[in-house]
């Protein structure tokens, strides 16, 4: 049981929980380079690992990849939250998004900005944890966004029933 009282254990990769009903969001972005627009994928599985929702989504414009990662976290916490979820974790392989989440130093940068705003989403939501993993267990969501270019945007996500 970690600090928040959330019962969970990592086996191989795989995310199990005891208790709560939780769900986890794995989030990607893909760059586009020659249409200049940056595409998000973005999965919600329960606790089972089955599928409940998915969302693709581009943006125009080329940022840095850095500030892509930061605001793909921001639109997924949006994207869960409108959706009406309170017990998430955002999975996510960006080092650099993590790090900067947790860094005590202020960042005055586009990048710091993005991460500014997510910080106080996570505050606001005491269930919602981002925790970083490897870029395989994200093939996924990659896949998601790197085929949102062949979509209008924003394509709908879709509730799946129990």
């Amino acid at each position: 049981m970690n600090a928040a009282g959330i019962a969970c254990c990592s086996r191989q990769n795989k995310w199990f929980f005891t208790g709560w009903k939780f769900f986890m969001t794995r989030f990607r972005l893909d760059v586009h380079q020659v249409s200049c627009e940056v595409g998000m994928g973005m999965i919600l599985r329960d606790e089972a690992d089955a599928l409940v929702a998915y969302q693709m989504r581009k943006l125009p414009g080329l940022p840095r990849v850095h500030e892509c990662e930061a605001l793909t976290l921001q639109e997924a916490l949006s994207w869960v939250r409108d959706l009406g979820y309170s017990q998430v974790i955002f999975e996510t392989d960006s080092k650099m998004v993590i790090d900067g989440l947790h860094a005590n130093s202020p960042n005055h940068s586009e990048f710091g900005t993005i991460l500014s705003s997510c910080n106080s989403d996570l505050s606001a939501e005491p269930y919602f944890k981002v925790k970083y993993v490897r870029r395989t267990a994200n093939a996924t969501a990659h896949l998601l966004a790197r085929h949102s270019r062949f979509v209008s945007s924003p394509f709908p996500s879709f509730d799946f029933p129990n």
